[in-house]
């Protein structure tokens, strides 16, 4: 709780209106008891309170949480999310919004090789406050950038898919992640053309990659 109070205060000194992300996550023996779970999930709910007003004291607008693919954390579901959502409302002194990465929404190894990110856009639509933009093979949280052989991740197809759902004007923020010994320039080279791979497959701008001397 300390350090997101501090998180908080570090977002406002930097002029942000909104932090947060992953936040409820529990032990293994927890999550594998119905009884304790619910326990620990009503502690989750009032710490979430609990932060809203720690935000709205540090001058935030609102909190965003995020959703995360593994069964032990909170929301790990369209369905827990909308749980969460409700059993929250009412009582927060700022707004709670989620925040779906698509490569955590489309993880097929929890759900399944039908999951589809109309499930979730459809279904959580305007609690939906950012989205987090990465390639991924859907078979792990690759957060791998453009191009890369190992993900297929249509981008241009989920676009469509948002304006489809209303939400075209919900920030998206591209997330990759690279091994910590990646040579700089190798990773340059690769923010750039992922940079510009969402520019024109997301936003729908006409962009060249830049001329390098």
């Amino acid at each position: 709780m300390e350090w997101w109070k501090r998180a908080f205060d570090v977002a406002a000194e930097i002029g942000a209106k909104v932090s947060g992300g992953p936040l409820g996550g529990m032990s293994v023996t927890d999550a594998s008891q119905p009884e304790r779970r619910e326990r620990r999930y009503q502690d989750f709910l009032d710490a979430v309170v609990k932060l809203a007003k720690f935000a709205k004291a540090a001058g935030l607008d609102r909190l965003q949480v995020e959703c995360t693919p593994l069964a032990r954390e909170v929301p790990s579901s369209v369905e827990m999310a909308q749980r969460f959502l409700g059993d929250l409302e009412g009582h927060c002194e700022v707004p709670i919004k989620l925040l779906v990465d698509i490569g955590h929404a489309l993880y097929q190894p929890l759900y399944g090789p039908e999951a589809r990110m109309p499930q979730w856009l459809n279904a959580l639509g305007p609690s939906v406050g950012a989205f987090h933009l990465q390639n991924t093979d859907f078979q792990s949280d690759s957060h791998w950038g453009w191009p890369d052989n190992r993900g297929t991740f249509d981008l241009a197809g989920f676009a469509r898919e948002v304006r489809a759902a209303g939400l075209q004007n919900v920030p998206a923020f591209l997330e990759i992640i690279y091994p910590f010994e990646l040579a700089d320039e190798v990773v340059l080279a690769n923010i750039t053309s992922s940079v510009m791979h969402c520019r024109r497959h997301y936003v729908g701008e006409v962009v060249n990659l830049p001329h390098t001397a």
